[in-house]
């Protein structure tokens, strides 16, 4: 039995370009009349704001764990709990638009991560088969716990047209998904129906409200292996929990390829109690920018199922090797989710503002590798 505990801090500026701290100047780009000719002279102008208050983002972590070993090793277990603070968040605000800026970057925001971490795994051997067994979950929570008081909420992430889905406020997840809620279609009309929020009688910007969260409920993985006489097998795995995804393909400008399910589930008469609103509806501002187009992310995905053999000692010496392997593996095959997008693995992995917004991620290609390994 181990009992560990550590405490740390760092800094990150990992956000920012060179010399954000100064006012630096562009050249060219623009020009501006000089003296009672038609010349033009070429301008110089400041192209960022000046900070001269900017540092380092700090975090400061906490971290109790506990290593266990039973059964001369064969059970092994990890659990880990942890909390991290991170202040003097390096986040981009809106300046007064008579700065001629559109964004600076400043030190505007704490963040708080806390979490748990459970590791188990089994080892052991009957006669020549020897076998392994291993699984971990892990759980945080987020949220944002401060934001600079001439800041209300920092826009992120933007779909269809501009509109923001995504803000970083306080008392909030970071970059939550923000729009109006979906409650479902009229089924005489195939119109959406949205939350009247606000009560008065209409639909508008006061309607909107959180929607969704990419952060996941907790996240896992899954390994098996085994060996006899040679042969090897090797299976894992990895999912996640809870988390949403903004499909973001809808398009009011035009119309998209979309997955067939927006069509085969949608609004086609009177008296249908569909899914999806009438397909015309699927391109208006409202629909694409609620929680209709919020999706649960959760997957489970098997990475990897590897089939091994090595040959026996006695006939690769004879050929002045070592040890030879050939294996063939299939690589992100499968995966198990209800998310109606190509890859909900791709389209949750961004980690800056656009974290959970799906953009037609080119998704995770399928692979059958085949190889050798020959040790000398």
């Amino acid at each position: 039995l181990k009992l560990r505990a550590c405490w740390g801090i760092n800094g990150n500026i990992g956000v920012l370009s060179n010399y954000q701290y100064a006012s630096t100047v562009t050249v060219g780009g623009s020009v501006y009349p000089l003296g009672t000719d038609d010349d033009l002279t070429l301008a110089s102008y400041p192209s960022t704001l000046a900070n001269n208050d900017l540092k380092w983002e700090k975090s400061r972590q906490t971290d109790i764990g506990i290593d266990a070993r039973f059964f001369r090793s064969r059970l092994s277990a990890t659990l880990d709990f942890y909390e991290k603070k991170t202040d003097d968040l390096l986040v981009q605000i809106t300046p007064s638009y008579t700065t001629g800026q559109s964004s600076v970057y400043a030190n505007a925001g704490s963040v708080r991560n806390r979490g748990a971490e459970f590791e188990l795994s089994w080892r052991d051997s009957v006669g020549d088969f020897v076998y392994g067994i291993n699984g971990n979950i892990a759980v945080n929570r987020n949220m944002v716990t401060y934001l600079d008081p001439s800041v209300t909420r920092i826009s992120g992430a933007n779909v269809n047209n501009g509109h923001h889905a995504t803000y970083f406020e306080k008392g909030y997840p970071i970059w939550y998904m923000y729009g109006y809620v979906f409650e479902g279609v009229d089924p005489q009309t195939g119109n959406s129906i949205f939350r009247d929020i606000d009560g008065d009688g209409r639909i508008s910007t006061g309607d909107m409200t959180m929607i969704g969260c990419a952060q996941p409920d907790f996240t896992y993985g899954l390994s098996l292996n085994a060996e006899y006489k040679g042969f090897d097998v090797n299976v894992s795995g990895f999912g996640s929990c809870g988390n949403d995804i903004w499909f973001a393909s809808l398009r009011t400008n035009s119309v998209r390829n979309l997955p067939a399910v927006f069509y085969t589930k949608s609004w086609k008469k009177p008296g249908d109690n569909a899914r999806y609103p009438r397909p015309s509806q699927l391109l208006t501002s409202s629909y694409a920018r609620s929680s209709a187009c919020v999706y649960d992310g959760s997957y489970f995905r098997l990475s990897q199922v590897q089939f091994g053999y090595t040959f026996p000692s006695r006939l690769v010496n004879r050929i002045m090797m070592d040890t030879v392997r050939l294996y063939v593996s299939f690589d992100d095959c499968i995966t198990f989710s209800r998310y109606p997008g190509y890859d909900p693995v791709m389209a949750g992995s961004d980690t800056s503002s656009d974290l959970g917004i799906d953009r037609c991620s080119y998704p995770t290609p399928r692979k059958i590798v085949f190889g050798i390994n020959l040790t000398l």
